[in-house]
C-alpha cells in the first residue's frame, strides 16, 4: 500500500536496483528479453508448426501446407524484500547503507530471478525453462566438452544456433579445468 510509505521510495532508486539486477542476471546475459507490459498479463502469438518446403516436378503442383499458431500468456509477478535495520545505523551512515542495500538487493534479485527463470514451478512464480515440456536439458553430472558439443549439435539439428550455455558455477569450473 503506497499510502503507508511507498510513495516515499523514489522510482529512480527502485528502477536502478532493477537495472543493476539485470546487469547481474545470467538469463539476461544469455539473451532473455524484457517485455514491457501495461497490465498484469499479456498474450503473445507463438508459431506452433511451420510450413513445409517441397520440391516439385515440372507441371505439377505443390501440396498446400499450413502454419499453425498458438498463444502464450505472460503474467506479471511482484518480487521484493523487506529489510529491517536500526534508525541509528541509517542515520550514522545513510550513503553507505544505501550503497550496500543497492548492491546486496540487486545481487539477490538477480540470483532469485535467474532461479525462477530456470527452475520456477509455475505455482505462484514463473515457470522456469527446465519445467517446460520442450526442455531437453537437465543435469548431466560432471560435464566434459563432449557433452557440450553434443548439446550444441542437438540445437543445430533443430535448426537453431547455440549462442549460450548456462552452467552451474561448479560445472563451469570443471569445464574450464579440462586439459585437451
Amino acid at each position: 500500500d503506497n499510502s503507508l510509505g511507498g510513495f516515499l521510495v523514489p522510482e529512480r532508486l527502485s528502477g536502478q536496483i532493477i537495472d543493476l539486477a539485470r546487469a547481474k542476471s545470467v538469463l539476461i546475459e544469455a539473451g532473455t528479453m524484457t517485455v514491457v507490459m501495461d497490465s498484469d498479463n499479456l498474450t503473445i502469438p507463438k508459431l506452433e508448426s511451420d510450413a513445409t518446403v517441397q520440391i516439385k516436378t515440372q507441371n505439377s503442383g505443390f501440396t498446400p501446407s499450413n502454419m499453425t499458431f498458438g498463444a502464450r500468456k505472460l503474467n506479471t509477478y511482484t518480487a521484493g524484500s523487506l529489510v529491517k535495520m536500526s534508525r541509528e545505523l541509517y542515520e550514522d551512515a545513510p550513503q553507505m547503507v544505501a550503497m550496500q542495500l543497492e548492491a546486496f538487493l540487486s545481487a539477490a534479485l538477480a540470483t532469485q530471478v535467474d532461479a525462477w527463470g530456470l527452475n520456477g514451478s509455475g505455482s505462484a512464480q514463473p515457470t522456469g525453462i527446465l519445467q517446460r515440456p520442450i526442455s531437453t536439458t537437465g543435469s548431466i553430472g560432471q560435464p566434459d566438452w563432449t557433452d557440450v558439443s553434443a548439446a550444441a549439435t542437438r540445437v543445430r539439428v533443430a535448426n537453431h544456433s547455440p549462442l549460450v550455455c548456462i552452467n552451474h558455477p561448479s560445472a563451469q569450473a570443471a569445464l574450464e579445468t579440462i586439459e585437451g
